[in-house]
């Protein structure tokens, strides 16, 4: 079982030779030691992924469902000019016609990212493309892949609250989702709020 490094001595992951916390670098190989926030597993110290390789790789993954989800909307929204008005005063807009299976084409791309993300971030390698880029993956708290089952949970957890037509429902939703991002900035772990329910890190690949 992995635990936080408190203080305590640690051992060299290169060497396994004991040293101190704090400590820069291995007095007997001289390798260099994590300086961020880490868990000691029998791999030896895995270090939290700060928060800016977290925004890092939601942005591209974000980047990365925008190719796909933009066309589909422009698409299912059937964009299209319509003039109006007499021959000598003439005003055309720019008008949009939703498709009546507009939802069918969003929930379905949602279900496409879902399940992708399912098979991306467990097993081993636990890491979307972003993630990959940003060199994060995610593991449980023994330091392991995760399995599908928890990591299509962790994906419900995280994007759920924000799904509904109700504009309570989506306020109370997109507050969430802000504190979500910003939690890991305050947490020692380097969690945020879905990390936490499901019981996962996020550690540098």
């Amino acid at each position: 079982m992995p635990h936080e490094n408190r203080g305590a001595a640690i051992n060299c992951p290169v060497c396994h030779a004991q040293i101190g916390d704090g400590v820069g670098y291995c007095p007997s190989c001289g390798a260099a030691q994590s300086s961020g926030p880490t868990m000691i597993t029998t791999a030896g110290v895995a270090e939290f992924a700060p928060w800016g390789s977290r925004a890092l790789s939601t942005i591209i993954d974000s980047l990365i469902v925008g190719v796909v989800m933009v066309p589909l909307v422009f698409l299912a929204l059937r964009p299209h000019f319509v003039t109006n008005g007499s021959s000598f005063n003439q005003a055309t807009s720019l008008v949009y016609t939703r498709h009546p299976v507009f939802f069918v084409y969003v929930v379905a791309a949602q279900a496409c990212w879902a399940i992708y993300v399912m098979f991306a971030v467990s097993g081993p390698r636990g890491a979307t493309v972003g993630m990959r880029v940003a060199k994060i993956r995610i593991v449980d708290t023994n330091y392991r892949g995760i399995s599908k089952g928890r990591a299509i949970t962790r994906y419900l957890v995280r994007n759920l609250p924000s799904v509904g037509l109700d504009l309570l429902v989506k306020s109370i939703g997109g507050l969430y989702g802000l504190l979500d991002i910003l939690w890991p900035l305050w947490n020692k772990n380097n969690q945020t709020i879905h990390d936490l329910i499901v019981k996962t890190y996020v550690i540098k690949a």
